[in-house]
């Protein structure tokens, strides 16, 4: 069974502080948690907070309580059941990733489109069967195949996305 854990800690490592890229189609951004799509999240009031301190946003990463909500929002949000059925740490990192990166559908569709099932972005029976009796090793080269098809197609139809290509390119 994978661990969220490892998971957070591989994700985070490309999820960054604070950022507010007007080209990032997710605009305001806190360790990858977009206000654009993520309103409600707990954790706003204390981004808000740290924009009235000289130190900003560098107190944010100091914020105890906000890298707890942090955690917790990844946690219940992207780490869903599918991932602890998974037994291949590594492929489970990635598929957490991704889930984050570009959303959990898509995240599944490549999944699927790596194991050659319908890819409709639900997990039913059909996928996990596939999953469970996969090698994770060379599912996990086909799922990062399969990621790279699509920020490239990503990018060649949004050329104001191309710019984050190389960024997303080894990221998968």
């Amino acid at each position: 069974m994978a661990l969220f854990e490892p998971a957070f800690l591989a994700t985070m490592k490309h999820e960054g502080g604070y950022v507010w890229d007007r080209q990032d189609h997710g605009g305001e951004t806190y360790r990858g948690i977009s206000r654009k799509h993520w309103r409600g999240w707990d954790g706003w009031p204390d981004v808000d907070a740290g924009k009235g301190t000289r130190d900003f946003p560098a107190c944010l990463d100091r914020n105890a309580q906000l890298q707890g909500k942090v955690k917790d929002f990844y946690q219940r949000n992207f780490w869903m059941p599918l991932m602890d059925e998974i037994k291949d740490q590594a492929l489970a990192n990635w598929l957490f990733d991704k889930a984050v990166n570009m959303g959990i559908r898509q995240a599944y569709k490549l999944l699927q489109r790596a194991l050659y099932v319908d890819p409709d972005g639900v997990i039913g029976p059909q996928t996990k069967a596939k999953l469970h009796a996969a090698d994770p090793v060379e599912l996990l080269e086909s799922c990062r195949i399969e990621a790279r098809r699509f920020y490239t197609k990503l990018a060649l139809n949004d050329s104001s996305q191309s710019r984050y290509l190389h960024g997303w390119l080894a990221r998968a």
